[in-house]
């Protein structure tokens, strides 16, 4: 569970960095160093912004099975788990 934690807060630390921060840093220094984007970068950075708090809660779903087996049972949607059994098999049984 730990581990699953970690991964989550690692996206939740990454997500704002990647969706946030980024577009809005080319586009404010974009402007301040006068380099000439299209209009693209400025609205693309107003659409990511809006789109981090969509982003957050979707990630966080995903890295916790508890809560992504809740989100699921509450859907109706039935997980299948694909689990393999590490079973030794002899090389000398097949010669």
């Amino acid at each position: 569970m730990q581990k699953q934690l970690f991964k989550a807060l690692t996206m939740q630390t990454l997500i704002p960095i990647c969706v946030s921060f980024l577009p809005c840093f080319c586009a404010f220094y974009g402007a301040a160093l006068r380099i000439d984007f299209v209009n693209w970068v400025y609205w693309g950075a107003c659409i990511a912004v809006s789109f981090f708090p969509f982003l957050d809660p979707i990630a966080i779903i995903f890295f916790l099975p508890a809560l992504r087996r809740r989100l699921f049972r509450s859907m109706s949607i039935r997980i299948v788990s694909f689990q393999s059994n590490n079973v030794g098999v002899d090389s000398r049984a097949f010669t």
